[in-house]
């Protein structure tokens, strides 16, 4: 089993990125997703996506999956096999979120922004000398900002799902990088997932 954690302040952005690499994963793994994401869990502790996808508020004692993804606060390395330090550009978030990623962001890491302005002072180059993250020995993802991408979380808040279909070509490529970053490779079956997950519900 592979451990995955996503650290970071919690946002519903993050919360969505954690439901929706889950429900990439679980087109051919079994997936265990760990979050307190509010419109699909509610007052639930565990939610069944598929055979293939389960949703919980907190790690089961009994846990037979080959990915559990904890979309978490705190660093505990000895908790995981990847680690994912994630932010947006709000100031509220990164003030939050400086603290954490100031413990040690090391070269085996990998640094996410998402929502970003391109054509904003407050931009992946700004967030990296706040953060002072030298791309060069850290992996760093960007997401810029998409319309559609907003729209499509406020469709699956209204439909309590978790609903791909929209999702802008950005938003694609960050999940499946993020992928070949947890299995360490470029497997062409990443796109397969990745498009047979945005047909489905």
């Amino acid at each position: 089993m592979i451990r995955i954690g996503l650290i970071g302040v919690i946002t519903k952005e993050k919360d969505y990125l954690g439901l929706y690499l889950g429900k990439v994963l679980s087109m051919e793994h079994k997936v265990v997703l760990v979050t307190k994401h509010q419109s699909l869990m509610g007052a639930l502790e565990d939610y069944e996506h598929n055979e293939y996808f389960r949703i919980v508020n907190q790690i089961p004692d009994v846990l037979e999956a080959d990915y559990l993804i904890v979309n978490g606060v705190d660093v505990d390395r000895e908790s995981y096999d990847r680690l994912f330090f994630i932010t947006g550009p709000r100031q509220s978030e990164v003030t939050d979120n400086e603290p954490i990623f100031n413990k040690g962001i090391l070269e085996n890491d990998c640094v996410i922004y998402h929502n970003i302005l391109v054509d904003s002072r407050i931009n992946g180059k700004y967030l990296n000398n706040r953060f002072k993250i030298d791309p060069n020995k850290i992996k760093v993802l960007e997401r810029p900002f998409n319309e559609w991408d907003w729209i499509m979380e406020l469709e699956n808040d209204y439909d309590l799902s978790i609903w791909m279909g929209h999702m802008s070509h950005d938003y694609q490529k960050l999940i499946q990088r993020m992928i070949q970053h947890i299995m360490g490779s470029k497997d062409k079956a990443i796109k397969k997932w990745l498009n047979k997950s945005k047909r489905s519900k």
